[in-house]
């Protein structure tokens, strides 16, 4: 399941519908972003900060992956959590990462 979360999200980023960053922040609070992916080993006020705003927005948040692992996916460097704007990529993903334990 890994390398097809892995791959999905290379694609989103090809496709411009990840944003990172202070973005992340901005388009969270327009509700820009259907899905949430938070770094497994991010900082924990790294981790209560984006939890508490996509909380307070209703937005759906999972823990998944480690930061090597979602910058390397994306191509970028030193990212802990990735927003997803295309609700097709977001579905996908979360049915990824949902059905991972099976």
């Amino acid at each position: 399941m890994k390398n097809k979360v892995l791959q999905t999200l290379g694609l989103a980023q090809r496709a411009g519908k990840i944003v990172t960053g202070d973005e992340l922040l901005f388009k969270i609070d327009k509700r820009k972003v259907s899905l949430v992916l938070l770094a497994s080993n991010a900082s924990q006020r790294t981790q209560d900060e984006i939890l508490k705003k996509c909380e307070a927005k209703g937005m759906p948040c999972l823990v998944a992956l480690s930061k090597e692992e979602l910058s390397n996916a994306i191509g970028k460097f030193n990212r802990v959590a990735v927003g997803i704007t295309d609700a097709g990529f977001s579905k996908l993903l979360k049915s990824y990462l949902e059905n991972r334990g099976e």
